[in-house]
C-alpha cells in the first residue's frame, strides 16, 4: 500500500505563481527562483530572477544558443532590470514575459540612442 503525503497548492495572482508544497509534517514555500524562458518571436533567452515571487533580475541573449547563454548571460543586468522596475507599470501585455520583452526592446533602443547621440558629438 503507498501512502501520499505531499500535497502542492498553486495559487496565481497577477502572473506571480506561488507553490507551496506540504506534507503532514511541515510546509515547504519558493523563496528564490531563476526562470530561463525562450521567446521565439523576440529570437532571444531571457533569465528572470525571483525572491518571494518579486521580480528581482533580468538577463537576455539575442539567438538560440541554450548553452551560450547558460554560460555567459545567467547574471543579472542591473541596469536592464532598474529599467524594466521603472517603465513595468506604462506597459501593456497579456502576461509578464510580453511585458518584459516590451522593455528589453525599449531598453535596446534607449541605449542604442545614447550611443548614437555619444559619437555624434565628438
Amino acid at each position: 500500500m503507498k501512502y501520499n503525503l505531499l500535497t502542492k497548492q498553486i495559487r496565481i495572482e497577477n502572473d506571480n505563481i506561488s507553490v507551496t508544497k506540504t506534507n503532514k509534517y511541515m510546509s515547504y514555500k519558493i523563496v528564490e527562483s531563476r526562470e530561463i524562458v525562450w521567446c521565439p518571436d523576440d529570437d532571444r533567452y531571457v533569465v528572470v530572477f525571483k525572491q518571494y515571487g518579486e521580480l528581482i533580475g533580468l538577463n537576455y541573449m539575442q539567438g538560440d544558443e541554450l548553452p551560450l547563454f547558460r554560460a555567459y548571460y545567467c547574471t543579472i543586468d542591473e541596469d536592464l532590470t532598474n529599467f524594466y522596475n521603472a517603465v513595468k507599470d506604462d506597459l501593456s501585455g497579456d502576461n509578464e514575459i510580453v511585458r518584459i520583452n516590451q522593455a528589453i526592446w525599449a531598453h535596446f533602443d534607449y541605449r542604442n540612442a545614447k550611443d548614437l547621440a555619444k559619437f555624434n558629438n565628438k
